[in-house]
């Protein structure tokens, strides 16, 4: 009868030590920070939008674009909103607002409360995905 006693508060410690081993961690949180791609109708290229963790993002339409979108984001709720930097204009500085909703590692353009992308038609409720194993970039560096 020992033995049986022994094994039972055996068994107890490890199914103690496995469930304390779990509960040690903690899930990766989801996180607005990353890369993101829509591909174009012809499917050879894709409009991206990298959004890094210091809260500054980039962006660029196609890769034969020369202009490289780039600003701060931030995030309230489930709604992204990129604001460039200034762009100078003839009549002063011009800045430029991209809203988006953000959910499980996708974000859904919203044309309305948006200004228009430089050189691409965004329809409204245009979908990114997360795009796994793109390399961050930072500007100016």
């Amino acid at each position: 009868m020992k033995p049986r006693i022994v094994l039972c508060l055996l068994a107890f410690f490890l199914a103690l030590a496995a469930l304390s081993s779990c509960a040690g961690r903690e899930q990766e949180p989801d996180t607005v920070y990353g890369t993101y791609a829509r591909p174009n109708a012809n499917g050879l290229d894709s409009f991206t939008v990298t959004l890094m963790e210091n809260g500054t993002y980039w962006y660029y339409a196609t890769s034969i674009s020369s202009h490289l979108g780039h600003g701060n984001y931030t995030l309230e709720g489930d709604v992204v909103t990129l604001t460039d930097t200034q762009i100078p204009g003839v009549s002063g500085s011009l800045t430029h607002t991209y809203c988006f909703s953000y959910t499980n590692g996708t974000l859904v353009y919203l044309a309305e409360p948006s200004d228009q992308f430089m050189y691409v038609n965004l329809p409204d409720g245009a979908v990114f995905e997360r795009v796994e194993g793109l390399e961050e970039i930072t500007l100016g560096q």
